[in-house]
């Protein structure tokens, strides 16, 4: 029979009404060829015409269009169309991180922090992007009946699936890169300060930093509001691509100040020789040495070791099985002992994949290894640093934090009402 709720078991009106939006909107995302229309009391409140899913999600949400972008992936039985906003729109809630499967909108946290671990070099740490994520998987490979309202679901092929979200997500975040220039032409990357564990390439000249003051700690993510806010940002012409670059100072202990054409460009140093650092480690084989102490890895089985093993011996992890039938982490790089104890976590809790644990080691050991904020550089290293930043094709530090920032002339001269130069 279909009866009414109790009114004793209703909420108000207005609670009762956005529940009814929020299940219209489910139905409208993913059927974008179908259009919609949200009545109440009588009264038109939405019209969804019959459009392409950029277009839904942008009207349906309340987004601005030109802020979204569309990639499509597929893999065996399966395939995905992701609705993405830039970087720049990461939230400190999951308000427009949605996920549906065969046009159904389910809550699986694998598939969607699958998403999340795609922006994690793009966005801050506690926040989260702005993605609609549309799968069809062949119905042979997933089972709606594990919930009641058919909210969850169980996929025969998750690790698949996670891979194609990953993988059509890179492509379209590879774009959103910010990029000051050319890539750079093979010079050296600064070291860490004597005493650090750093990189030093075999053949490549060694840079070290003055000593300076002790570490002011790392700006996190901005206070809670309603959207990340947006860098400068402007692309880069060809006219500039052969502009030097002129370094002109620190500002702070924190900033590298670069003039490069017609524009001043803000270096965060911290941020930078992180970036550098973390490529460096992720593109180089590291050499294993043996720990004076392992460090035990109770619950982590044969199994495991078989499956993960290969990716771990990839970054120059040895671990061996004891007498006692219990796995030990016996050997490491030079360049990850700063994380030791966090490595040994993470294999103990087993809860990241290869790909993650390889991204979550190599960006702690890249953020402990950094010049830190406070300290003070010599000009000679500190104009290389910047000038390596500013090539980078990723300028972002591995948490997701822009290097740097861009001032246009033009701008300047109308911030103190300065006429514009002829």
């Amino acid at each position: 029979f279909n009866l009414p709720a109790r009114k004793r078991f209703m909420k108000s009106a207005a609670s009762e009404g956005l529940g009814c939006r929020q299940a219209f909107l489910e139905k409208a995302l993913p059927h974008p060829s179908v259009g919609f229309r949200l009545f109440v009391d009588g009264e038109l409140r939405l019209f969804l015409p019959a459009q392409e899913p950029r277009e839904r999600v942008a009207a349906a949400m309340g987004l601005e269009l030109q802020h979204l972008h569309v990639s499509e992936g597929k893999t065996t039985g399966a395939r995905a169309l992701i609705v993405a906003g830039r970087p720049e729109l990461a939230r400190r809630d999951r308000k427009y991180l949605h996920l549906y499967v065969n046009r159904r909108r389910i809550a699986d946290w694998s598939l969607l922090q699958a998403a999340e671990y795609a922006f994690s070099q793009y966005v801050p740490g506690g926040s989260h992007p702005v993605a609609f994520l549309f799968l069809e998987v062949d119905p042979a490979l997933v089972d709606f009946n594990i919930h009641p309202a058919k909210k969850e679901a169980r996929f025969r092929n998750l690790a698949e699936l996670r891979q194609l979200i990953i993988g059509t997500l890179h492509g379209l975040l590879v774009g959103f890169g910010l990029r000051a220039g050319p890539p750079g032409a093979g010079a050296p990357v600064p070291q860490a300060p004597q005493g650090a564990p750093g990189v030093q390439p075999a053949g490549q000249e060694a840079w070290t930093f003055e000593t300076g003051a002790s570490r002011a700690g790392a700006a996190g993510p901005p206070a809670a509001g309603t959207f990340y806010p947006a860098p400068v940002e402007h692309p880069v012409g060809a006219a500039e691509d052969g502009a030097s670059v002129h370094y002109r100072g620190q500002l702070f202990r924190l900033f590298l100040l670069v003039e490069r054409g017609d524009s001043l460009f803000i270096v965060d140093q911290h941020a930078a020789h992180e970036r550098l650092l973390f490529e460096e480690l992720k593109n180089h084989r590291l050499a294993s040495q043996e720990l004076l102490l392992p460090v035990r890895l109770e619950g982590v089985g044969e199994e495991r070791v078989r499956g993960e093993g290969p990716s771990w011996v990839r970054l120059g992890i040895r671990v061996e099985r004891g007498e006692d039938g219990v796995y030990s982490l016996t050997a490491l790089p030079e360049e990850l002992l700063c994380v030791e104890e966090e490595l040994g976590e993470s294999l103990r809790a087993g809860a990241l994949s290869p790909e993650e644990l390889e991204h979550s080691v190599l960006s702690l050991a890249a953020c402990r290894t950094a010049v830190k904020d406070g300290q003070e550089l010599d000009p000679r290293t500190a104009a290389e640093l910047a000038r390596r930043a500013l090539a980078l094709d990723n300028a972002r530090c591995p948490h997701g934090r822009p290097i740097w920032m861009q001032v246009r002339r033009a701008e300047l001269l109308r911030a103190v009402a300065r006429p514009a130069e002829t």
